[in-house]
Order: C-alpha cells, then structure tokens, then sequence
C-alpha cells in the first residue's frame, strides 16, 4: 500500500486509546459499537491493540510509537536515530527499532534524504502537518513486530496534549477515505465469490459510470455554450438524442443514449426485474456505437469481462439481479460525482489505480502479472525522460494494466506526450484492463493505441516511428518460441545479436525487442530478473553485442520484496543509443527502502537518491560505480551490480593486541576463580567427614569464605 493508501483513524477513536492505563482490558463488543468495527481492526492489524478473547488491551508498541512521533520536529525536519534515542532515554535499540517501523510502515514518518540515518515527520510542501500521527495502521501483520505481537506492557506516559495536535482533514485524507470505502464496497460486495474474479465487476461498473458522466457532463457544456442554459443529457428524449450521434463519436469515440446512462439504468435497477438483460444489451450498444468509427478497435471488446450472466453472481437471474442492484448503489454512491465539474478527472483514475493494487496485492503472484507497483513506475518513468519536458511517444511492450504509461502523465505533465500511449499486451483481461485505464484518466482515444498479441512472436506498431520513452517490467523468465521457430533468428529486432534467447528464458528476447523499437534520443528502462545479467551462454553473447555496441547505459540493483508475486531483488536496465562514451553506471540501490506492511516500498526520497547518481554519473563509495567497457570485457560481460559497486563493511573493527591482552586478564581471573573453588570444596569435605566423628563446627577459614 502506497504512503497516501494510510487510513488515518478518527479523532473520537485516538481520545479514546490514549486513556486506555496499561493492562487495562476492555470489552471488544462496546468498543466496535461505539468505534466502529473496522476502527478496531484497524487497531488490532497495526498492533495497536492486541485481542485476549472477546477483550482488548493497549500493546507497548502504541505508546513507543507516539512518544517517537512526539520527539521529531514539526517542521518535518530530519533528526538522526540515535539523537532520537537520546530524547526518548531509550538505551534498547530494538525498542526504538520497533517504534520507527510502525510509523514508517504507516506513513507517518519518512527516512531522510540519502541512505537512511534520520527520520522526519511527513508534511505538506507548505510545512504544516499533512497528518499528524493517528496510529500506525499498516495493512499487515507483518509491520508490527514479532516481539509486540502478543505482548501489552509499557513504561511511557501518554501525552495528555497529544488529543489536541491533530491536524484539520486535508485532501490525502479524504483520498484516504474514499480508498477505504471502495475497498471495504468491494469486500462486502464479492460475498462468496473470489475477489480476483469479482474485481472484473467492481473495475467493470467503475468504468460504465464514469464513461457515462463523461458523455453527460461534456454534452451539457455544448448545449450550454450554444446558449441552452437548461439543458440536461440525461432528460433527453431519445429521438433528440440521436441526432447527434455521429459528431459525438468523432469527438469522444463512443455514444449512449440517455437511457443507457449509469445514472439511469441504477434508478430504475430495484424495480428491473431482467436488469441482467439490460445491462447487457447498454454494454452492447456502448461498443457497437463505435462500429465503422475510427475508435473501433479501442472500444471494442470492453465489457467483454463483465459477465452480467454468470453464475459467480448467483444461482438464479434474482440472485444475480439482486448483486447488480448493490453493485450499481454502491460504485454510484462513491464520492465522484464532482470531479469532472472540478476538473479533476484524475479522482476516476485513481480510484481505479487504487483496486487494481489492492487485488493485485492480494492475488499474490497472479496480480503482479498485470501491476507494477506506482513507485517503482514512477522511478522507470522518470529515468526516462531525465533532461526532458516533453517526449514523442511512451511505449511499454508487456503493459499490463498501464500503470507505468500512465506514469507519464504524473512525470510530463498533461499533453507533454505528444503523440500518445503505445503497449502491447497478451492477456485479454489484462488488455482491456488497460485500455479502460486510458479512458478512466481521460486519455482521448486517439492518444493512445494498446495491441493485444504477442509482443515477441507478433509485435504490434512496426510501422510507427520509434519510440523516445520506453518502459517495461516483462514477466520474469517465460518460456517462448526462441530457436524452435527458425524464422526468429533472422527477424531484424533479433538478428543483429546472432544468437536468440534461451527458449526457456525470454528477458533477453523483450530488452532486444524493446532496443530496436528505441529512437536513437531515447532511453528504454526494464526492469529485468537478476540472472540475465550474469549467466552464460545465449544470454552472455547477447550482453557482449549489447556493452560492445556501447548501447548499455545504466544498470540499477533494486531491493528486494518491491514486487507483488516475487521477493526477488530485480534490477533495472537503462538503455541508450547516443551515448556520449563508453562506460557503464552501476547503481546499488538495494538498501532504499523502507518496508510497508508486508512489502517493501521506494519513497520519494529513496527515488531521489537513484536519479541523482544516475543523472550525475560520478562515484560514490558503497553506492554507485561508473565503469569503463574494458573492464566489463575482461569480466566476461558480467554486468551484476554486485560485482563493481563494492559492499559496505559493517563489522566493528577490533584490535587484535587489546583483545589479546584482555584474553589473557580473563584466563588469569578464571584460574584464581578456580584456586578458590577448590579450596572451598576442599574444606567442605574436610568438615564434612569431621562432623561425623564428633560433630565439629566449620573451621574459621570454611566460615570466613561464606561470610
């Protein structure tokens, strides 16, 4: 979960957690009632809380957390750990280590500029508190430490002015809670059925609701620039409507007529008792209105996924009826009804991006099939276009969901793509995912083109002019043609190398691909799996072509756990085909992260920290190494991070004759230790054998030695 995914608790739940004295049970039914249940759980995941049957306690950790958060400046400025330890009085630093994590893994706090060493509380650009600690509220139990998993001691007061700090409620915030309520809608939803499976109609109906205020808020305003203050699309009588049909699907490249409208079909949904059929027959008449249009091919096929006769929603038509009633209420209850009239299309987007990670998240390997984490598209997208404020095109040969195209938009800026989003995608869901995508951020159809097929066998855009940005993060290690198709070896994206991909290993045959569809002023950015950078064979002959044609530019060791499905720590390789000399930048970046529930994430600063020695390009000890081709060569084009960035050693260094003489003053102590025990042992048994001859008392020297 991203920093701005933390759901702050309320103020009346904070009060009243602060008052709970250590050790203090309270009864969980109240609480919920008087909190509400999911306030509580929230407690309980964050370790806040920890459950004793149907009662609760506050945990150590909750207490440790807050008297962290109130030592840090409120300016947000950076203050080193081990001052921080210094303010608390804390000499135990698995305590402290234990505090920091939860307000890191909450959002609460940030580790500062560079490689760590400092933390600061998270702002707003202005300096005030963007939210002031609520409670640590990860996602996981894997953020709460072990050690305060079961356990509620604690020795820090709380601090009664605490209550009174809070910040007033912000924008991040009611993103926040409007996050929380579409994934909560999207739980309570799903009943029985998978949430994978389920996400399909959540995304689906997200989709027909903003498409159909789209078309409504932009047919208003040209009525109502023509002088027709009244006018309303959603009252028109259908003959109206049709009469301006074909204008509008050359303007926006679909059409519904006012019947079909979400906001329509819902109010009348409870009292439609085939409301199945007519939702099917809207998505059938949304895309065929683009039939013989020069938006086809976008439109098409787009509610092919939302199955609004499937048995995953019910036994019968009533019980499917009765899920598509709820699902209509609850996406059209959603608090985005303003945003087009506040210009703020983007509140659609990211409500959608939002799902599509939190399934993602929990589909495990599945998701991580189809999303990329935002940071980490953000980090690729940004390489980049490094020194640019506007590109031809984007392009990302196994898109996915297009989140990382998009990344552009957030990067560049609105329009700063001048020609448009390209990708190619093979999974069918997954394509119309992301063309959906597109149009939820209010990418005009003509701005973007997304192929379905296979990129390595059947590649999409041969025609077009080669791209300036590219982006990609192809699945890891699959299995393809390669040799076994003897038509691949002299296709021209392939050839120049001589050799092909294993054919059970492809990452080389997408980062070829991806070369020869690259502008000669552009910069391609992959994430790739670690071992293509050191394995022999095929792939070491296709790393020689590519360093010997000096087309690698950077490659960066990523940290590990970024990714949903994989723990592996990745690497990103930067390519170029203008470079201004023959070196190679290697990035150990590694050790930028800062773990977030169960994952671990790159925050703005760890971002910064890899643009600026990419950009600078100088070396930097532990962290970032640039290297001349010779060198490379002679390492056999091993081009592993590892092997030129050099590891920190951080054991304690020890002086072998202190230690020596210390050994020696600890064998002498143990030998006089010894003597005596003897001793005593000695005059035990001696006193012993006297006390049966005539009962005899201890001598002096036996009582000297007790006392």
């Amino acid at each position: 979960m991203s920093q701005d995914d933390v759901m702050p608790i309320p103020d009346d739940v904070w009060n009243d957690l602060i008052e709970m004295q250590p050790g203090e049970m309270k009864n969980r039914g109240p609480l919920a009632s008087r909190w509400r249940d999911e306030a509580v759980e929230q407690l309980l995941t964050s370790g806040h809380l920890v459950a004793d049957g149907g009662r609760v306690t506050r945990t150590k950790v909750s207490l440790d957390a807050e008297a962290l958060w109130e030592v840090l400046p409120e300016d947000g400025s950076t203050m080193g750990n081990q001052r921080a330890r210094t303010e608390l009085g804390w000499r135990d630093e698995r305590r402290y280590e234990n505090a920091k994590a939860i307000l890191l893994a909450t959002s609460e706090i940030a580790v500062g500029r560079g490689r760590g060493g400092s933390i600061k509380r998270i702002t707003d650009p202005s300096g005030s508190l963007e939210q002031v600690p609520n409670s640590p509220a990860p996602t996981s139990r894997a953020a709460v430490p072990p050690e305060v998993e079961s356990r509620a001691d604690v020795q820090a007061p709380v601090d009664e002015e605490r209550r009174v700090t809070r910040a007033p409620a912000s924008t991040e915030t009611e993103r926040a809670e409007l996050h929380k309520t579409i994934w909560r809608i999207a739980n309570n939803l799903r009943g029985s059925v998978d949430g994978w499976d389920f996400k399909t109609y959540v995304l689906g109906m997200l989709f027909y609701r903003f498409i159909s205020e789209n078309l409504t808020v932009y047919l208003n305003e040209q009525e109502r620039l023509a002088g027709n203050e009244g006018f309303d699309y959603r009252n028109l009588a259908r003959a109206d409507a049709e009469v301006g049909r074909d204008e509008t699907v050359k303007e926006k490249g679909f059409y519904i007529l006012p019947e079909d409208l979400f906001a329509n079909v819902r109010a009348k949904a409870r009292h439609d008792e085939n409301l199945n059929e007519t939702l099917s027959r809207v998505f059938k008449n949304i895309e065929g209105s683009a039939v013989g249009a020069t938006s086809e091919d976008d439109i098409k096929g787009l509610f092919d996924d939302l199955d609004v006769n499937s048995s995953k929603l019910g036994p019968t038509v009533a019980k499917r009826n009765e899920k598509l009633v709820k699902l209509l209420d609850a996406i059209g209850d959603l608090p985005l009804g303003g945003a087009f009239r506040e210009n703020n299309n983007d509140l659609f987007g990211d409500a959608y991006e939002y799902l599509m990670q939190m399934y993602a998240s929990a589909a495990g390997k599945s998701g991580g099939e189809y999303y990329t984490p935002q940071e980490v598209a953000e980090l690729l997208a940004r390489i980049t276009v490094v020194g640019k404020t506007e590109v031809n095109k984007v392009y990302d040969p196994a898109c996915g969901s297009g989140s990382m195209l998009l990344k552009y938009e957030k990067v560049l800026g609105h329009g700063k793509v001048r020609q448009g989003y390209f990708g190619q995608e093979v999974n069918l869901t997954t394509y119309n995912l992301c063309r959906i995508n597109m149009f939820l951020h209010d990418i005009p159809y003509e701005k973007f083109e997304i192929a379905h097929g296979d990129t390595l066998i059947d590649p999409a855009h041969w025609d077009d002019e080669p791209f300036e940005a590219i982006v990609s993060n192809p699945p890891y290690s699959i299995k393809w043609e390669g040799d076994a198709n003897p038509l691949l070896i002299n296709d021209p994206r392939y050839a120049p190398a001589g050799v092909l991909a294993p054919k059970s290993r492809a990452d080389l045959a997408f980062t070829m691909h991806i070369l020869s569809w690259l502008a000669v002023n552009g910069t391609a950015a992959i994430v790739e799996f670690p071992g293509v950078l050191y394995r022999g064979g095929a792939e070491q002959k296709i790393r020689k072509w590519l360093v010997d044609n000096n087309y690698v530019d950077t490659v960066i060791q990523l940290p590990p756990d970024l990714f949903f499905g994989t723990t592996i720590a990745t690497c990103v390789l930067v390519l170029k085909k203008s470079k201004p000399d023959n070196t190679i930048l290697f990035i150990d970046a590694s050790a930028e992260f800062t773990r977030q529930g169960n994952k671990n994430r790159l925050t703005a600063d760890h971002q910064e920290s890899i643009l600026e020695a990419f950009s600078k390009r100088d070396d930097v000890p532990y962290f970032a190494k640039l290297v001349d081709h010779e060198v490379i060569a002679d390492n056999g084009y091993n081009i592993a991070v590892s092997s030129y960035v050099e590891a920190e050693d951080t054991s304690v260094a020890v002086d072998i004759r202190t230690l020596n003489a210390e050994i020696a003053r600890i064998v002498v102590s143990q030998s006089t230790l010894r003597a005596k025990i003897d001793a005593i042992v000695a005059d035990l048994g001696e006193s012993r054998e006297r006390g049966r001859g005539g009962g005899a008392r201890l001598s002096d020297h036996s009582r000297g030695e007790f006392g």
